[in-house]
């Protein structure tokens, strides 16, 4: 084959024939880095709050329903009285 190249031709990287910009990375600042881990916990913070603010909503719905059903008088079934009562007498029993 003319011209192809055998793998014992082809030159190995190393350190000397590296990318250049790459040999002259210098370690970051630590402006740099504390900026890192400010936005890092800003992140983390901002998808706390999405959380809270999630769960906050649900809570919300369900007590709008809750609510809902003890007007219309429809929370207290003897299915639930039947386990309050259950679970009330397996703690003082």
């Amino acid at each position: 084959m003319a011209g192809a190249s055998t793998m014992s031709e082809i030159n190995a990287v190393t350190y000397s024939n590296a990318v250049p910009a790459m040999r002259n990375l210098e370690p970051p600042t630590a402006a740099y880095s504390a900026r890192v881990r400010h936005l890092h916990d800003l992140t983390r913070h901002s998808e706390s709050h999405e959380i809270r603010l999630e769960r906050s909503s649900l809570r919300r719905a369900k007590l709008a329903a809750v609510r809902e059903q003890i007007a219309l008088g429809t929370y207290e079934t003897p299915e639930r009285i039947s386990g309050t009562v259950h679970r009330l007498l397996d703690v003082i029993g």
